[in-house]
């Protein structure tokens, strides 16, 4: 005989005990799709970074080159052996070489600050990136292919 008072439990509805399982679950598969999200966005910044600094050393050789091919169409132009718009367009190159090292050093200095975010560290903090790549002889395809078989690791390779 059922009572007017009686509500039959809803089986979608959580108990206090299964909602702190299934925040536990949650939080453990956040934490499993974030902690590779983070690595590769730190790899991703970071070799930003290397691209950046090796860059901005090419650009600061660049504005030196100008510098010197402006001090020689000057000469040039003293001893009367070209125009005066050899002279302008070296100072064009000047200024545009300039603007490029400028924007550059500010890529830097942001790719730098967003480095430090993502360590977690103070983002005034500077540092330099090594940007010396030494590949690794002897890496085949077929060799790891082979040892993954030896080592009977399951790969899907598509072909």
């Amino acid at each position: 005989m059922k009572s007017d008072n009686y509500e039959q439990p809803s089986i979608l509805a959580p108990t206090p005990s299964s909602d702190v399982a299934t925040g536990t679950i949650a939080s453990l598969h956040n934490l499993f799709v974030q902690f590779p999200l983070t690595i590769l966005q730190l790899f991703t910044v970071y070799y930003e970074l290397a691209r950046l600094t090796e860059n901005t050393k090419n650009l600061q050789q660049a504005l030196e080159i100008s510098k010197d091919r402006l001090t020689r169409a000057k000469y040039q132009f003293e001893y009367g052996q070209n125009t005066g718009l050899d002279v302008l367009n070296a100072e064009v190159d000047i200024n545009t070489d300039s603007i490029n090292l400028l924007n550059s050093r500010q890529q830097l200095r942001n790719t730098m600050r967003d480095l430090n975010l993502v360590l977690n560290q103070d983002l005034s903090s500077t540092f330099t990136a090594d940007t010396l790549v030494e590949f690794v002889p002897g890496l085949r395809m077929e060799n790891m292919y082979n040892e993954a078989k030896q080592n009977k690791i399951r790969l899907q390779i598509d072909e």
